[in-house]
C-alpha cells in the first residue's frame, strides 16, 4: 500500500478479517470564492450583518449581494390603528410578496420566512408599525 493511500483513508475498527476504508466527502470543500480546496483557501469568509433603513421612512429597499443564499428577519411593532407590512423580493425570474396585516399589540418576530439570491432586490414597504428587516449576507474579504 503506497504512503499516499494510508495518509489519505482510515481503515475502519474493528477489524473483522478484511480491511474496510473510507474516505470524506469533497463535495463541499472547495472555496465558490476562489476555487481553492477549503483547507488552503486564502479568503477569509464573514457574515456581514445588513438591515434596510426604516426608521424614518416608510418604505426601503436594498440590493442583496454576498455569495449565499439569505434569510431574512423581521421585527416589527405596532404603532398605529391599521398596521400592514409588504415585502417584495424580485429576482431575475420570479417575484415573490410577502405581507403581514392584522398585527396584534406587542413585539413580533419573524425568522428564516423568506429566502433570497445574491443579485436580488428587496422592497419594503409598511404602515402605522416599526420595522426592521435584517439579514446576513457571506462575503470574502
Amino acid at each position: 500500500m503506497s504512503l499516499f493511500h494510508q495518509k489519505c483513508c482510515t481503515p475502519v475498527t474493528p477489524y473483522v478479517g478484511y480491511l474496510y476504508y473510507y474516505t470524506y466527502d469533497s463535495s463541499n470543500a472547495w472555496c465558490h470564492a476562489c476555487n481553492h480546496p477549503v483547507h488552503h483557501c486564502s479568503c477569509h469568509h464573514a457574515a456581514s450583518p445588513f438591515k434596510i433603513p426604516c426608521e424614518l421612512s416608510e418604505a426601503g429597499e436594498a440590493l442583496i449581494g454576498g455569495l449565499t443564499d439569505v434569510t431574512f428577519t423581521l421585527e416589527y411593532r405596532k404603532t398605529g390603528d391599521s398596521p400592514k407590512i409588504a415585502i417584495v423580493m424580485q429576482e431575475e425570474n420570479a417575484t415573490t410578496t410577502w405581507e403581514v396585516n392584522g398585527i396584534t399589540e406587542g413585539y413580533h418576530v419573524k425568522e428564516h420566512f423568506a429566502m433570497a439570491s445574491p443579485g436580488a432586490l428587496v422592497k419594503i414597504k409598511f404602515s402605522d408599525c416599526t420595522v426592521h428587516l435584517r439579514w446576513c449576507e457571506t462575503i470574502c474579504c
